[in-house]
């Protein structure tokens, strides 16, 4: 009988490695604070950008304002504009105009014309002017003067015309011409607007 083989063990060594030491803070001379400089940073440009928006909201709102404004300028000067047009056409051939103002900002044809920027009539107490009364939200209530230019005579328009279809010719008629000058302000003296128009009405 034969014995048994003898049995190998073969013994494999696995090598070890040593486990990393624990974590440990920075020392407070190695810290640079970036962070803290970056959130600086942030918070200017935050502020900044609101800083933007709340000066462009102020301009925006100014700007209302003052076209608000501006159209209620505009509606005063409307306003005494057909104040004047409206007097002067209830009864043309019996209103009086001359040099000084008569039937109050009624005026003849003078040069430099009365409504030009440097007539003081306009901020000055003038009786000779026309002003509209009981107007709400302005600084001072609007004026207007109406100046009479010179006359014309139409020379019997379209006669050929009117002869050519068999219909009556318009006789020769003199109109009067007249210029209405209007100033408005609104809530604030500077805000200025000046109206202007002509007027043609029949004398006879």
């Amino acid at each position: 009988m034969s014995s048994p083989a003898p049995s190998v063990c073969a013994i494999d060594y696995v090598e070890m490695k040593p486990l990393p030491a624990p974590a440990r803070f920075s020392p407070l001379t190695r810290q640079r604070g970036a962070t803290l400089v970056v959130g600086m940073i942030l918070m200017v440009l935050l502020t900044l950008l609101g800083l933007t928006a709340m000066g462009t909201s102020l301009l925006e709102e100014r700007m209302a304002a003052n076209a608000r404004d501006r159209i209620r300028a505009f509606q005063a000067a409307e306003a005494a504009l057909r104040l004047c047009e409206a007097a002067i056409t209830s009864n043309p051939n019996t209103t009086t105009f001359n040099a000084t103002g008569g039937d109050g900002g009624f005026y003849s044809n003078v040069d430099p014309a009365r409504w030009q920027a440097n007539w003081s009539g306009w901020t000055a107490p003038v009786p000779a002017i026309r002003e509209y009364d009981g107007l709400p939200l302005v600084a001072s209530q609007p004026r207007c003067i109406a100046e009479q230019l010179a006359a014309e005579i139409n020379e019997t328009p379209g006669a050929a015309e009117s002869l050519r279809r068999g219909l009556p010719v318009e006789t020769a008629r003199t109109y009067r011409h007249y210029r209405v000058t209007a100033r408005g302000v609104g809530l604030s003296e500077r805000t200025v607007v000046m109206l202007q128009s002509h007027l043609r009405l029949r004398a006879d």
